[in-house]
């Protein structure tokens, strides 16, 4: 079964309070998590619509164009340093599947952007490290590809997990120095979206 947009959750307590805790002795609530969770979804969905491709220089692209800034230039660099670290570790990269599938949309047919998206969820939360392994319906195998006719290839997965995370990582901290600021323990809904509006970065 398809995950859905509110069952997507690229981190986990643990691993936010533990990126949170570098900068002070914070703690983040659960809806505040939730709203980071639900921000890093909204950006994948804005990623494939605006790539429209499993084209990794489109989508590269692609994140310089959502990400303007040097969020975007270091989520990019920190993505081609995962794919070469993976492509050098002996991991078997089935270049036949990518070639065919960054194709996909270049032909009559539009690019299948709603069966793209639900399998992008699946292998960001497998290969996203900051990830809860042991929470309920989370893969601990890669997931399968149950549509033969749309394929992420590895490479495409971890390329993009790694801008997710990224980004996760850096929001984890952006938010926590607004924790600071508020001279809060508990970071709340409130510093999620203080810090987001506040920064350009994002």
């Amino acid at each position: 079964m398809a995950l859905k947009s509110r069952d997507a959750r690229y981190i986990s307590q643990r691993a936010a309070n533990a990126i949170i805790s570098e900068v002070g002795p914070y703690r983040i609530s659960t809806d505040a998590l939730q709203s980071i969770n639900t921000f890093l979804d909204e950006f994948l969905l804005q990623l494939v619509n605006t790539a429209l491709s499993l084209d990794l220089s489109r989508i590269k692209t692609s994140v310089n164009q959502l990400l303007p800034s040097n969020l975007g230039k270091n989520a990019i660099v920190e993505a081609e340093l995962e794919v070469k670290t993976f492509t050098e570790s002996g991991e078997r990269v089935d270049y036949s599947v990518y070639e065919r599938m960054r194709r996909l949309g270049t032909g009559q047919d539009a690019f299948p952007a709603d069966r793209v998206l639900p399998q992008f969820r699946e292998k960001c939360m497998f290969y996203c490290t900051l990830a809860d392994k042991e929470a309920p319906g989370v893969n601990r195998q890669v997931p399968e590809d149950q549509d033969r006719d749309v394929i992420i290839s590895p490479i495409v997965a971890i390329y993009v997990t790694a801008v997710v995370e990224h980004i996760a990582e850096y929001l984890l901290t952006l938010i926590a120095k607004a924790a600071e600021h508020e001279d809060t323990e508990f970071v709340r809904v409130k510093e999620v979206f203080t810090a987001l509006i506040d920064d350009s970065q994002v």
